[in-house]
């Protein structure tokens, strides 16, 4: 599994390009099913989520928008599988 490099500002907050964010989840079996403006819409076969990734590859996800789609695919920011009971 490749490295993934949170960036952390001065003001403390953690960013993750959106570029790594899709590589994190086609890696764990989440699927591109369309696009809508900047957004992009992944899907799982196993879950009746949807989960969009809003903005450019060169972009930012800010802080909040990251934790709500870890949370939703169900991984750690590290790209790991979350394990039941694991807290974020």
């Amino acid at each position: 599994m490749g490295t993934i490099e949170l960036t952390i500002t001065a003001d403390g907050c953690n960013y993750l390009k959106v570029r790594d964010l899709v590589d994190m989840l086609e890696r764990n079996g989440w699927q591109d099913v369309r696009t809508r403006s900047s957004h992009r819409i992944y899907k799982r076969e196993a879950m009746n989520e949807a989960i969009a990734v809003p903005g450019p590859d060169r972009a930012d996800v800010a802080t909040g928008t990251l934790r709500s789609i870890l949370r939703t695919a169900g991984l750690n920011p590290d790209g790991t599988p979350r394990q039941r009971g694991d807290s974020q």
